[in-house]
């Protein structure tokens, strides 16, 4: 299976569980996860202002995240920005990154302030959308994968129905759907994690 190439908006790595799905997407080579340093700390910032008694512990653990993706973070876009059209001029950067750094997807929850139409760039799509259709499109992997995500969560620890609840508060019902679809799968996949 080919690897996709992501750039991932700050709005997806807002979300805890979201971003912890598309950092095992990523760590188990499923696609490789692009970033930019501005991403990472419009983030940060957002988190930071709504748990501000976990500011330590967020700069921790984005700094542990570009640690381990330190290969795939772009630079040089800068030259791109002002010229791509989007709707909100501080989405441009988005932008430029990922035509910079030959993202395939470029996944934001924000679709409508980015150009409808784009040549030769990125296709922007819904983290819903893109993660729903690559877990069809790879059902028995996909399974072990979201096995693989759950069992990190232990306090609370998370099954496929929990998950599927969690999922639709995350604007994510196309995912929900496919898990409450493969549950009794996820379930004993995850069971033989533990």
């Amino acid at each position: 299976m080919p690897e996709i190439r992501v750039l991932v908006d700050a709005d997806c790595l807002h979300k805890l569980y979201l971003r912890t799905l598309l950092l095992t997407l990523a760590t188990d080579g499923h696609m490789q996860l692009l970033w930019t340093e501005e991403i990472f700390q419009e983030a940060v910032q957002s988190l930071i202002a709504r748990f501000p008694e976990s500011n330590s512990k967020l700069r921790k653990k984005f700094k542990a995240i570009k640690e381990f993706f330190y290969e795939t973070e772009v630079t040089g876009h800068e030259h791109l920005i002002g010229s791509l059209g989007c709707r909100d001029k501080n989405d441009e950067h988005v932008l430029a990154a990922a035509i910079q750094g030959r993202a395939d997807v470029l996944l934001t929850f924000n679709l409508r302030d980015f150009p409808s139409t784009v040549h030769s760039q990125p296709e922007i799509v819904h983290p819903d959308i893109f993660l729903a259709l690559w877990f069809t499109e790879n059902t028995e992997v996909g399974i072990s994968v979201l096995a693989k995500w759950l069992v990190r969560f232990k306090y609370p620890s998370i099954d496929s129905s929990s998950a599927t609840a969690l999922l639709k508060r995350l604007g994510c019902p196309n995912l929900a759907l496919f898990i409450g679809a493969n549950a009794v799968a996820i379930d004993e996949c995850i069971r033989g994690l533990g």
